[in-house]
């Protein structure tokens, strides 16, 4: 038995068979497509830059395509919201699998709303309006539904309008299913393309 604490690994969990060498029953079970999961933290917009950072790095290494489960945290919830829409958007726009280009131009995408966002600078705008403070405060609602309606004014109303019209222009193209039933969209707000 390995009496060397420093590492988990035991040198009798080896193959006698195949010394230096993983056991084939190992290797049997082992999965045989990539997957990654991603946590992202809290911290604001701060946070959210850097976690755009990581996954655009991760792009670039043609890695973000494997990405299957991700657990996200304030800031980090930002930008897993942001890249979830923009990863809608593609894949509705997709004609085939997205290839690593498809996600360097999802991050990019994700880049140019992000600063936008930031520069809009969002807390100064929650704080800078005291009559709907006041409203909200009489009326029984936080600031943070406030923040909440911020976000989703500048940072997502843009990439949810263009995902709504998406939708709309894949529904133009063909009003079937494939399947002989009537295709039918709604947009978010209720109301169905074409003016059904």
């Amino acid at each position: 038995m390995n009496t060397n604490t420093s590492s988990s690994y035991d040198k009798n969990d080896r193959d006698e068979a195949h010394p230096g060498q993983a056991s084939p029953q190992l290797l049997e079970n082992a999965p045989t497509e990539r997957k990654l999961g991603l946590a992202r933290s809290g911290g604001g917009f701060r946070a959210s830059l850097f976690h755009l950072g990581a996954l655009k790095r991760l792009a670039e290494l043609d890695s973000l395509r494997y990405l299957s489960v991700t657990s996200t945290v304030s800031g980090g919830s930002i930008l897993g919201a942001l890249y979830l829409l923009h990863l809608k958007l593609c894949l509705q726009r997709a004609i085939g699998p997205l290839c690593r280009d498809d996600y360097v131009g999802i991050v990019d995408d994700m880049d140019v709303d992000l600063r936008r966002a930031v520069q809009c600078n969002l807390r100064t705008r929650l704080l800078l309006n005291p009559p709907d403070n006041l409203a909200g405060v009489c009326l029984g609602r936080s600031l943070g539904r406030r923040m909440a309606w911020l976000y989703t004014r500048v940072l997502y109303r843009p990439i949810i309008e263009r995902l709504v019209s998406a939708q709309d222009d894949w529904a133009e193209k063909g009003s079937s299913t494939g399947r002989g039933e009537d295709f039918s969209s709604s947009r978010p707000d209720g109301d169905r393309p074409g003016g059904r």
